[in-house]
């Protein structure tokens, strides 16, 4: 369950860092470079018997967006509302 768990860990990381004024982006061509060439994997200080499974970038961004992308309301049915 390793790539589970480490993308549910880079999540909350980057739920976090936007609580802090950070900004993230995922970076999953670092995870597959790394873990094929050792090379790679040498160069950002991994050890050759360890794996990455999540890989994010996170710093100040230079950007904000001030409006957010329309949505419908979705329909939510609670599982103790519901008759059987």
């Amino acid at each position: 369950m390793a790539h589970a768990n480490c993308a549910i860990a880079a999540r909350n990381m980057e739920i976090m860092a936007r609580t802090m004024g950070l900004g993230t982006c995922w970076v999953g061509f670092l995870s597959t470079a790394a873990n094929h060439s050792k090379k790679i994997g040498r160069y950002i200080g991994i050890p050759d018997d360890h794996n990455i499974y999540s890989a994010i970038m996170v710093g100040y961004p230079k950007h904000e967006y001030k409006k957010k992308i329309p949505r419908k309301d979705r329909e939510v049915r609670w599982m103790w509302n519901l008759k059987t």
